[in-house]
């Protein structure tokens, strides 16, 4: 939820909407605080979009289908997953464990 809304944020600072920057300044603050998972690829999205700098993040080919099946899959089986590395869509595994791949090890950083 909280990377839609900073999307939508990033959006209505690149679009000059009245008290954008004002409020992504605050978000960017509170997330660089809060330090939560992916708070630090938000925050800096933010901050680039108040900068006008170029977006740090980089296009990543995902299987808009696969993707659309874990947005509106079960959600009693826990959703899934993107490899932020390959774009490949993985479901979550029955057992609520983190999901891997065929073949991957158990010790992947992904």
């Amino acid at each position: 939820m909280i990377q839609q809304c900073g999307d939508a944020l990033t959006a209505a600072v690149t679009r000059d909407v009245p008290a954008a920057v004002e409020t992504a300044a605050r978000w960017l603050a509170a997330l660089r605080v809060r330090n939560g998972e992916g708070d630090e690829v938000l925050a800096d999205q933010l901050d680039a979009a108040i900068s006008g700098a170029a977006p740090a993040l980089c296009p990543l080919p995902v299987d808009l289908e696969e993707l659309s099946g874990l947005l509106e899959g079960d959600p009693a089986r826990g959703g899934g997953w993107v490899d932020l590395n390959t774009g490949e869509c993985r479901p979550m595994r029955a057992d609520f464990e983190e999901p891997r791949g065929e073949g991957e090890p158990e010790d992947t950083e992904r």
